[in-house]
């Protein structure tokens, strides 16, 4: 199964102007569409890939076991963003080291997922990202 990062409830998209679909769509050929899923609450929804091969910055310890974790737990950052009260973007910083949470995220964090805290200030162990494994 790919690593989904983004939903995009199908209902929605048909009541948009022809003009916001036509942008979603690129959005989505971006992405690429993996497939399309059921999720209980939301109904039908498209699920894209992550394309993103590059870290970022800040990518630490903390950010590949949260990609470890999510993938172990069938999450996803929507879902981590949903039941936790995080920002959905701000999970995905997170994810590629763009940023690190701080002291309110990570424990939020620590106690989802058992992250710990001194993860987000350690050097990452090896990791590749989902979208650099597959255009290996």
């Amino acid at each position: 199964m790919a690593d989904p990062i983004e939903f995009l409830m199908l209902q929605q998209a048909r009541e948009l102007p022809e003009n916001r679909r036509l942008g979603i769509l690129k959005a989505f050929v971006t992405f690429h569409v993996s497939h399309i899923d059921n999720v209980p609450e939301l109904g039908q929804v498209l699920v894209v890939d992550h394309t993103r091969t590059k870290k970022g910055p800040h990518f630490v310890e903390g950010s590949r076991l949260l990609w470890v974790r999510l993938e172990q737990r069938g999450l996803t950052a929507w879902t981590l963003a949903k039941d936790t009260g995080l920002s959905r973007s701000s999970v995905h910083r997170w994810m590629y080291g763009d940023k690190v949470p701080g002291m309110a995220d990570a424990e939020t964090l620590r106690k989802r997922l058992g992250i710990p805290l001194s993860a987000w200030v350690k050097k990452a162990r090896p990791f590749e990202l989902p979208a650099a494994r597959k255009a290996a």
